[in-house]
Protein backbone atom coordinates (compact mmCIF):
# COMPACT_ATOMS: atom_id res chain seq x y z
CA UNK A 1 0.00 0.00 0.00
CA UNK A 2 2.90 2.08 1.22
CA UNK A 3 4.17 1.51 -2.01
CA UNK A 4 1.44 2.31 -4.35
CA UNK A 5 0.73 6.12 -2.08
CA UNK A 6 4.50 6.42 -3.30
CA UNK A 7 3.73 5.80 -7.11
CA UNK A 8 0.61 7.17 -7.51
CA UNK A 9 2.53 10.43 -5.62
CA UNK A 10 -0.84 10.81 -4.07
CA UNK A 11 0.38 12.48 -0.55
CA UNK A 12 2.60 15.33 -2.17
CA UNK A 13 -0.26 15.74 -4.92
CA UNK A 14 -3.44 16.12 -2.29
CA UNK A 15 -1.76 17.19 0.86
CA UNK A 16 1.73 18.53 -0.09
CA UNK A 17 3.87 15.95 1.82
CA UNK A 18 6.47 13.34 0.57
CA UNK A 19 5.10 9.46 1.31
CA UNK A 20 7.49 9.47 4.26
CA UNK A 21 6.45 12.75 5.91
CA UNK A 22 2.82 12.16 5.43
CA UNK A 23 3.08 8.85 6.52
CA UNK A 24 5.08 9.87 9.87
CA UNK A 25 2.89 12.74 10.44
CA UNK A 26 -0.02 10.26 10.27
CA UNK A 27 0.65 7.57 12.32
CA UNK A 28 3.60 9.34 14.88
CA UNK A 29 5.96 7.20 13.46
CA UNK A 30 9.66 8.21 13.62
CA UNK A 31 10.88 10.07 9.87
CA UNK A 32 13.67 8.15 9.31
CA UNK A 33 11.45 4.67 9.94
CA UNK A 34 9.06 5.82 7.53
CA UNK A 35 11.45 6.95 4.98
CA UNK A 36 13.05 3.52 5.26
CA UNK A 37 9.62 1.94 4.68
CA UNK A 38 8.80 3.42 1.52
CA UNK A 39 12.47 2.88 -0.11
CA UNK A 40 11.73 -1.36 0.75
CA UNK A 41 8.30 -0.60 -0.60
CA UNK A 42 9.02 0.78 -3.78
CA UNK A 43 11.97 -1.47 -4.34
CA UNK A 44 9.58 -4.93 -3.95
CA UNK A 45 6.97 -3.51 -5.75
CA UNK A 46 8.94 -2.62 -8.96
CA UNK A 47 12.16 -5.17 -8.71
CA UNK A 48 11.89 -7.78 -5.56
CA UNK A 49 8.00 -9.36 -6.55
CA UNK A 50 8.98 -12.46 -5.03
CA UNK A 51 10.50 -10.86 -1.89
CA UNK A 52 7.16 -8.77 -1.43
CA UNK A 53 4.96 -11.87 -1.95
CA UNK A 54 7.33 -13.95 0.68
CA UNK A 55 6.85 -10.88 3.24
CA UNK A 56 3.45 -11.05 2.59
CA UNK A 57 3.43 -14.57 3.53
CA UNK A 58 5.31 -14.80 6.57
CA UNK A 59 8.40 -16.64 4.73
CA UNK A 60 10.58 -13.77 5.78
CA UNK A 61 10.48 -10.75 8.07
CA UNK A 62 10.67 -7.01 7.39
CA UNK A 63 14.90 -6.71 8.10
CA UNK A 64 15.34 -9.91 5.52
CA UNK A 65 13.93 -7.30 2.81
CA UNK A 66 15.32 -4.10 4.05
CA UNK A 67 18.47 -5.64 3.87
CA UNK A 68 18.21 -7.10 0.37
CA UNK A 69 17.08 -3.48 -0.70
CA UNK A 70 19.85 -1.88 0.45
CA UNK A 71 21.56 -4.43 -1.21
CA UNK A 72 20.17 -3.11 -4.72
CA UNK A 73 22.00 -1.08 -6.68
CA UNK A 74 21.53 -0.76 -11.06
CA UNK A 75 24.66 -3.02 -11.33
CA UNK A 76 23.55 -5.93 -10.17
CA UNK A 77 19.74 -5.32 -10.12
CA UNK A 78 19.14 -8.00 -12.69
CA UNK A 79 21.09 -10.85 -11.06
CA UNK A 80 19.19 -9.84 -7.68
CA UNK A 81 16.15 -10.23 -9.14
CA UNK A 82 17.02 -13.58 -10.71
CA UNK A 83 17.95 -15.08 -7.17
CA UNK A 84 14.92 -13.84 -5.08
CA UNK A 85 13.69 -17.54 -4.66
CA UNK A 86 16.66 -19.30 -3.91
CA UNK A 87 17.50 -16.74 -1.30
CA UNK A 88 14.28 -16.45 0.13
CA UNK A 89 14.51 -20.46 0.49
CA UNK A 90 17.84 -19.65 2.27
CA UNK A 91 16.50 -17.14 4.80
CA UNK A 92 14.56 -19.93 5.76
CA UNK A 93 17.35 -22.82 6.88
CA UNK A 94 20.04 -20.68 8.39
CA UNK A 95 19.79 -17.06 11.00
CA UNK A 96 19.16 -14.18 9.97
CA UNK A 97 23.31 -12.77 11.19
CA UNK A 98 24.35 -15.96 8.57
CA UNK A 99 22.00 -15.61 5.87
CA UNK A 100 22.98 -11.44 6.01
CA UNK A 101 26.70 -12.57 5.50
CA UNK A 102 26.04 -14.92 2.72
CA UNK A 103 24.24 -12.28 0.86
CA UNK A 104 27.24 -9.52 1.50
CA UNK A 105 29.15 -12.10 0.21
CA UNK A 106 27.35 -12.54 -3.17
CA UNK A 107 26.86 -9.13 -3.33
CA UNK A 108 30.51 -8.70 -3.54
CA UNK A 109 30.70 -11.22 -6.04
CA UNK A 110 28.07 -9.75 -8.26
CA UNK A 111 29.63 -6.35 -8.09
CA UNK A 112 33.27 -7.12 -8.38
CA UNK A 113 33.32 -3.21 -10.28
CA UNK A 114 32.15 -1.65 -7.17
CA UNK A 115 30.82 1.36 -6.91
CA UNK A 116 33.91 3.71 -7.15
CA UNK A 117 32.50 6.62 -8.82
CA UNK A 118 31.72 8.98 -6.76
CA UNK A 119 29.92 11.06 -8.90
CA UNK A 120 27.24 8.04 -9.24
CA UNK A 121 27.47 7.25 -6.00
CA UNK A 122 27.25 10.29 -4.14
CA UNK A 123 23.65 9.34 -3.24
CA UNK A 124 25.16 6.30 -0.96
CA UNK A 125 26.38 8.66 1.45
CA UNK A 126 23.30 9.63 3.98
CA UNK A 127 23.20 10.61 7.40
CA UNK A 128 20.53 9.99 9.56
CA UNK A 129 19.27 12.11 12.69
CA UNK A 130 16.76 10.70 14.98
CA UNK A 131 15.53 12.55 18.04
CA UNK A 132 14.75 10.14 20.93
CA UNK A 133 12.19 10.47 23.29
CA UNK A 134 14.77 10.17 26.36
CA UNK A 135 16.52 13.60 24.72
CA UNK A 136 19.42 11.72 23.19
CA UNK A 137 19.92 11.73 19.70
CA UNK A 138 20.44 8.39 17.22
CA UNK A 139 22.86 8.87 14.49
CA UNK A 140 22.77 6.13 11.10
CA UNK A 141 25.02 6.79 8.51
CA UNK A 142 25.60 4.85 5.20
CA UNK A 143 29.11 5.63 3.81
CA UNK A 144 30.75 4.90 0.79
CA UNK A 145 34.18 2.86 1.36
CA UNK A 146 36.71 5.97 0.77
CA UNK A 147 34.55 8.20 2.74
CA UNK A 148 33.84 5.94 5.42
CA UNK A 149 37.64 5.71 5.52
CA UNK A 150 38.10 8.91 6.15
CA UNK A 151 35.31 9.30 9.10
CA UNK A 152 36.79 6.07 10.19
CA UNK A 153 40.22 7.57 10.86
CA UNK A 154 39.50 10.78 11.65
CA UNK A 155 37.25 9.69 14.62
CA UNK A 156 39.77 6.77 15.93
CA UNK A 157 42.12 9.77 15.98
CA UNK A 158 40.42 11.63 17.91
CA UNK A 159 39.28 8.86 20.35
CA UNK A 160 42.75 7.66 20.86
CA UNK A 161 43.46 11.45 22.19
CA UNK A 162 40.77 11.08 24.36
CA UNK A 163 41.75 7.92 25.55
CA UNK A 164 44.78 8.62 27.02
CA UNK A 165 43.80 11.95 28.22
CA UNK A 166 40.88 9.82 30.32
CA UNK A 167 43.87 7.46 31.01
CA UNK A 168 45.90 10.23 32.35
CA UNK A 169 43.14 11.75 34.63
CA UNK A 170 42.76 7.88 36.02
CA UNK A 171 45.96 7.01 36.81
CA UNK A 172 46.15 10.76 39.08
CA UNK A 173 42.33 9.87 40.64
CA UNK A 174 41.48 6.21 40.25
CA UNK A 175 37.81 7.43 40.91
CA UNK A 176 37.55 8.76 36.97
CA UNK A 177 36.53 6.37 34.72
CA UNK A 178 37.90 5.08 31.82
CA UNK A 179 34.81 5.19 28.89
CA UNK A 180 34.37 2.47 26.28
CA UNK A 181 35.51 2.44 22.98
CA UNK A 182 31.97 3.17 21.56
CA UNK A 183 31.79 6.03 24.07
CA UNK A 184 35.31 7.68 23.07
CA UNK A 185 33.99 7.24 19.44
CA UNK A 186 31.04 9.30 20.25
CA UNK A 187 32.78 11.96 22.33
CA UNK A 188 35.70 12.05 18.90
CA UNK A 189 32.61 12.84 16.68
CA UNK A 190 31.68 15.35 19.21
CA UNK A 191 35.20 17.06 19.48
CA UNK A 192 35.70 16.89 15.47
CA UNK A 193 32.52 19.12 15.15
CA UNK A 194 33.96 21.56 17.70
CA UNK A 195 36.90 22.13 16.34
CA UNK A 196 35.76 22.26 12.70
CA UNK A 197 33.24 25.02 13.87
CA UNK A 198 36.16 27.01 15.87
CA UNK A 199 38.39 27.38 12.39
CA UNK A 200 36.99 30.63 10.39
CA UNK A 201 38.72 30.49 7.11
CA UNK A 202 37.22 34.14 6.15
CA UNK A 203 39.43 36.02 8.49
CA UNK A 204 42.62 36.21 10.34
CA UNK A 205 41.51 37.11 13.60
CA UNK A 206 40.26 34.62 15.90
CA UNK A 207 36.59 33.31 15.70
CA UNK A 208 34.18 34.02 18.69
CA UNK A 209 31.35 31.62 19.49
CA UNK A 210 27.94 33.14 18.42
CA UNK A 211 24.87 33.08 20.98
CA UNK A 212 21.46 33.60 20.64
CA UNK A 213 19.50 34.10 23.89
CA UNK A 214 16.22 34.59 24.09
CA UNK A 215 14.70 37.18 26.47
CA UNK A 216 10.66 37.01 26.97
CA UNK A 217 8.15 39.38 28.24
CA UNK A 218 6.89 37.79 31.43
CA UNK A 219 9.98 36.13 32.78
CA UNK A 220 12.73 39.14 32.18
CA UNK A 221 15.32 37.61 34.65
CA UNK A 222 15.22 34.63 32.89
CA UNK A 223 17.29 33.67 29.49
CA UNK A 224 16.30 31.08 26.90
CA UNK A 225 18.65 29.13 24.27
CA UNK A 226 16.58 28.70 20.92
CA UNK A 227 16.44 24.61 22.04
CA UNK A 228 14.57 25.79 24.77
CA UNK A 229 17.03 25.68 27.96
CA UNK A 230 16.69 28.24 30.30
CA UNK A 231 18.44 29.90 32.72
CA UNK A 232 19.03 32.84 34.74
CA UNK A 233 20.01 36.30 33.34
CA UNK A 234 22.55 37.07 35.85
CA UNK A 235 24.40 33.29 34.69
CA UNK A 236 24.83 34.98 31.46
CA UNK A 237 28.69 35.98 31.24
CA UNK A 238 29.76 32.42 32.09
CA UNK A 239 28.57 30.68 28.87
CA UNK A 240 31.29 31.98 26.70
CA UNK A 241 34.36 33.10 26.35
CA UNK A 242 34.06 36.42 24.35
CA UNK A 243 31.05 35.43 22.70
CA UNK A 244 28.88 37.43 20.18
CA UNK A 245 25.82 37.36 21.29
CA UNK A 246 22.33 38.13 19.65
CA UNK A 247 19.03 39.54 21.84
CA UNK A 248 16.10 38.39 20.64
CA UNK A 249 12.88 39.75 22.32
CA UNK A 250 9.33 37.79 22.22
CA UNK A 251 6.17 39.57 23.18
CA UNK A 252 3.92 37.72 25.45
CA UNK A 253 1.67 36.67 22.92
CA UNK A 254 5.24 34.52 21.54
CA UNK A 255 5.55 37.00 18.44
CA UNK A 256 8.83 38.79 18.09
CA UNK A 257 9.48 42.27 17.64
CA UNK A 258 10.35 42.96 14.37
CA UNK A 259 13.77 43.26 13.15
CA UNK A 260 12.85 43.35 9.27
CA UNK A 261 14.73 45.96 6.95
CA UNK A 262 14.10 47.11 3.74
CA UNK A 263 15.72 44.87 1.50
CA UNK A 264 15.08 41.66 -0.44
CA UNK A 265 16.58 38.80 1.16
CA UNK A 266 15.80 38.07 5.17
CA UNK A 267 19.23 39.14 7.33
CA UNK A 268 21.36 36.99 9.49
CA UNK A 269 19.35 38.60 12.49
CA UNK A 270 15.84 37.97 10.96
CA UNK A 271 16.79 33.88 10.50
CA UNK A 272 17.48 33.50 13.79
CA UNK A 273 14.67 35.23 14.97
CA UNK A 274 12.93 32.98 12.56
CA UNK A 275 14.52 29.64 13.69
CA UNK A 276 13.19 30.52 17.25
CA UNK A 277 9.59 31.14 16.35
CA UNK A 278 9.08 28.62 13.76
CA UNK A 279 11.76 25.70 14.42
CA UNK A 280 12.08 24.36 11.53
CA UNK A 281 9.72 24.12 8.23
CA UNK A 282 6.30 25.04 9.21
CA UNK A 283 4.15 22.95 6.61
CA UNK A 284 2.77 20.74 8.80
CA UNK A 285 4.47 17.01 9.11
CA UNK A 286 8.03 18.26 7.90
CA UNK A 287 10.75 17.86 9.85
CA UNK A 288 13.07 20.23 8.40
CA UNK A 289 15.57 22.04 10.54
CA UNK A 290 15.74 25.56 10.38
CA UNK A 291 19.02 25.14 8.24
CA UNK A 292 17.63 23.69 6.00
CA UNK A 293 14.92 26.34 5.12
CA UNK A 294 14.26 29.39 2.65
CA UNK A 295 12.63 32.55 3.95
CA UNK A 296 9.34 32.60 2.08
CA UNK A 297 7.66 36.04 1.82
CA UNK A 298 4.06 35.19 2.52
CA UNK A 299 2.88 38.40 -0.09
CA UNK A 300 5.93 38.19 -2.36
CA UNK A 301 8.68 41.33 -2.66
CA UNK A 302 7.29 41.96 -6.07
CA UNK A 303 3.39 42.71 -5.23
CA UNK A 304 4.55 44.78 -2.75
CA UNK A 305 5.46 42.42 0.32
CA UNK A 306 8.11 43.55 2.60
CA UNK A 307 10.94 41.73 4.25
CA UNK A 308 9.76 41.60 7.64
CA UNK A 309 9.45 38.90 9.96
CA UNK A 310 5.44 38.92 10.07
CA UNK A 311 5.73 38.56 6.54
CA UNK A 312 7.94 35.43 6.33
CA UNK A 313 8.47 31.89 7.18
CA UNK A 314 10.73 29.04 6.85
CA UNK A 315 9.97 26.76 4.24
CA UNK A 316 12.08 23.85 3.31
CA UNK A 317 13.19 24.10 -0.25
CA UNK A 318 10.23 21.29 -1.36
CA UNK A 319 7.26 22.83 0.43
CA UNK A 320 8.67 26.58 -0.96
CA UNK A 321 7.49 24.57 -4.10
CA UNK A 322 4.22 23.73 -3.38
CA UNK A 323 3.08 26.96 -1.87
CA UNK A 324 4.22 28.17 -5.01
CA UNK A 325 1.88 25.54 -6.95
CA UNK A 326 -1.13 26.89 -9.34
CA UNK A 327 -4.01 27.52 -6.99
CA UNK A 328 -2.38 27.28 -3.31
CA UNK A 329 -2.95 29.65 -1.46
CA UNK A 330 -1.03 30.92 1.82
CA UNK A 331 -1.69 33.33 4.47
CA UNK A 332 -0.69 34.92 7.39
CA UNK A 333 -2.69 35.34 10.74
CA UNK A 334 -1.85 38.72 13.06
CA UNK A 335 0.18 36.51 15.07
CA UNK A 336 2.14 34.63 13.33
CA UNK A 337 0.97 31.88 12.19
CA UNK A 338 0.26 30.36 8.77
CA UNK A 339 -2.75 28.59 6.67
CA UNK A 340 -2.70 27.06 3.20
CA UNK A 341 -5.83 26.57 0.95
CA UNK A 342 -5.54 23.48 -1.59
CA UNK A 343 -6.96 23.01 -4.93
CA UNK A 344 -9.65 21.16 -3.12
CA UNK A 345 -10.41 23.99 -0.99
CA UNK A 346 -8.77 22.44 2.34
CA UNK A 347 -7.83 24.38 5.13
CA UNK A 348 -4.27 23.45 6.37
CA UNK A 349 -2.80 24.78 9.23
CA UNK A 350 1.07 25.15 10.00
CA UNK A 351 3.12 23.98 12.20
CA UNK A 352 5.85 25.60 15.13
CA UNK A 353 8.78 23.42 16.37
CA UNK A 354 6.60 20.45 14.74
CA UNK A 355 3.87 21.29 16.49
CA UNK A 356 0.57 21.70 14.30
CA UNK A 357 -2.08 24.47 15.43
CA UNK A 358 -5.45 22.93 14.94
CA UNK A 359 -7.52 26.39 13.68
CA UNK A 360 -7.26 29.94 14.76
Amino acid sequence: MVGELAARDTCDRDHGLRTHQWLSHTTGEPTAGCRRLVRVANALRRTLTHVGAALARGDIGFEHARVLTDALNPRIADQLEELQIPLIERAGEVSFERWSQELRAIVELLDQDGGHDPNSDLSSNRLFITPLFNGTTQLHADLTPEHALTVSHALSSIADELFHRFANDHRADPTLPVPARSTLLALALVELCRRGLACDTTTSTAPRAELVVVVRDEQPELIALPDGTTMRRDLLPTLLDDPLIRLVSLRLDGTIRDVGRQRRLATTQQRQALAIRDGGCVFPGCSHPPTWTDAHHVIAWQDGGTTDLHNLALLCRHHHGVTHRSNWTMTVTADQWFTWTTPTGAIVQSQRHGRQRHGP
